[in-house]
């Protein structure tokens, strides 16, 4: 009976980690901005992994497992630089769009089968999403008592990720289409 209680404090804990880093709730310090990108870390390469593994056994092809590793990386990052935007009292728009778009600009390395149409776009945006890191890094975070401000794109993300999810299958085919021939 003890070994039982023991095993379960143990997943509650587990469970309020992962919940801690998969929520939109909340802000987040520099030290757990930075734990937040080591979670998604680990998600990615353990989704990765996963898919290494069933593909091997043909269950489905690597690229749907890096695909749905991606998506898991993004939502993780994103949720950490919308907590962080809420410690700075920051409302975050812009800092959502930015991220946005740095993810969006690696689905060719992600999904082989979209081509690179912006590669000059996709360079900017990287240099732009750095600038960014290091900013929400080096800031210090407010101390003050009064309510984050509200990032309209992400008053339900939930739906913001489940746009963005939709977005990349319909524009998965449409860049294909458009750019695949000119590669």
């Amino acid at each position: 009976m003890k070994k039982t209680k023991e095993i379960l404090a143990e997943l509650a804990v587990l469970k309020n980690f992962c919940i801690y880093f998969f929520s939109f709730k909340g802000c987040f310090p520099r030290s757990a901005f930075w734990g937040g990108f080591l979670f998604a870390h680990a998600v990615r390469s353990t989704l990765d992994f996963a898919g290494y593994m069933c593909s091997s056994f043909k269950l489905l092809p690597l690229d749907s497992y890096e695909v749905i590793a991606w998506f898991g990386y993004f939502y993780v990052v994103l949720s950490a630089f919308e907590k962080r935007c809420r410690d700075l009292r920051m409302q975050g728009f812009w800092v959502t769009l930015i991220v946005t778009a740095f993810h969006l600009s690696l689905i060719p390395r992600v999904d082989k089968a979209v081509p690179n149409c912006f590669p000059v776009f996709s360079d900017i945006i990287f240099y732009v999403y750095i600038a960014l890191f290091v900013f929400m890094v080096s800031m210090p975070g407010k101390n003050a008592k009064k309510e984050s401000p509200v990032n309209p794109l992400l008053k339900y993300p939930n739906v913001y990720f489940a746009l963005c999810c939709a977005l990349y299958f319909a524009g998965k085919n449409f860049v294909i289409q458009i750019c695949g021939t000119a590669l």
